[in-house]
């Protein structure tokens, strides 16, 4: 629209400028004419909606289905269409308020608040963490990966029916030294607007957040967010569930140690009023972070703390 507009312009002060007002000028005419003849037209009482109306409303939202969404989203991040992000920006754009400025490592509010996040799902036990969100009436954000959505859409359709944040987490969760070149610009571009198709695809939702893998954050990263309209947000506290668990537990008791572990660095928020902490649904086994969840809302409660999303919404 803008680039149309400049070559209007450009030829009107080449001696056509004439002509295009004349045209400009006459679309209303047109169309008050054309109101006018409907007016008459329709019985009385028959409301006409205003042009502005017309030309501004938002188009329906068709839902896609979840088969279709998994083979548009089979194959690299290289193999997406050049007109992801262009796609993404536009869609997000009307959606997403402006993208925050920097990095937030905490959440923001008026009373003391905390932030549940959980990132690489969606897997086998996201399903088991919805549940104890759901039975405790706690909200949260999931930083999902795109490659996850295409195999698990119902999760994040139900997540965000349930009334959970989803957040852009890339495509393949790929770190910067496991990309030729790095993460470029261009590798962002797609990786991100096809995650966040993906995640609209499969529940409808806009993705206005995102969270890079291992907290990377190379001079690319927040221009690529801005122009998909995400905020950028790491965390405040790290349960370390994902080291903890890199090791399956081969006892009761020692799966009992694991969930310990995950409860104390998940509860180590002391002095922070809006702490954003960081828990695992995806990228391997999470069972001690689905029985460690509990405890963890059972802390941050007892301490007077409010749960959030990281947009601050309850």
């Amino acid at each position: 629209m803008d680039g149309r507009r400049g070559r209007e312009g450009r030829r009107g002060r080449g001696g056509r400028r004439g002509p295009l007002r004349t045209v400009r000028w006459g679309i209303p005419a047109v169309l008050g004419i054309l109101l006018g003849t409907a007016a008459a037209v329709l019985p009385p009482g028959t409301p006409v909606p205003p042009a502005a109306a017309r030309e501004t409303a938002p188009p329906a939202v068709e839902p896609v289905a979840a088969g279709a969404a998994a083979e548009e989203g089979t194959g690299s991040v290289a193999e997406g269409t050049a007109d992801t992000s262009a796609r993404s920006a536009a869609g997000a754009g009307t959606a997403c308020p402006r993208p925050r400025s920097g990095v937030l490592p905490d959440g923001r509010g008026q009373d003391r608040t905390v932030a549940l996040t959980f990132d690489d799902g969606p897997g086998a036990q996201t399903g088991a963490v919805l549940d104890v969100l759901a039975r405790e009436e706690v909200p949260a954000t999931f930083f999902v990966v795109g490659e996850h959505v295409v195999a698990r859409p119902d999760l994040v359709r139900r997540a965000v029916g349930e009334g959970h944040l989803i957040g852009n987490h890339t495509w393949d969760h790929s770190y910067p030294r496991a990309v030729r070149g790095g993460w470029t610009r261009r590798y962002l571009d797609r990786s991100l607007g096809r995650t966040s198709d993906a995640v609209t695809e499969a529940s409808g939702a806009p993705v206005c957040w995102f969270r890079p893998p291992g907290g990377f954050l190379p001079s690319t990263v927040l221009p690529a967010a801005r122009g998909l309209r995400m905020t950028t947000a790491l965390w405040s506290v790290d349960s370390l569930d994902w080291k903890v668990q890199s090791r399956r537990a081969g006892t009761a008791a020692e799966h009992r140690r694991q969930v310990d572990a995950v409860v104390a660095a998940a509860t180590g928020a002391a002095g922070r009023r809006h702490p954003v902490v960081l828990l695992h649904d995806g990228g391997g086994a999470r069972q001690a972070t689905v029985d460690a969840l509990p405890r963890i809302i059972d802390w941050y409660r007892a301490h007077g703390y409010t749960f959030v999303r990281v947009d601050g919404s309850r």
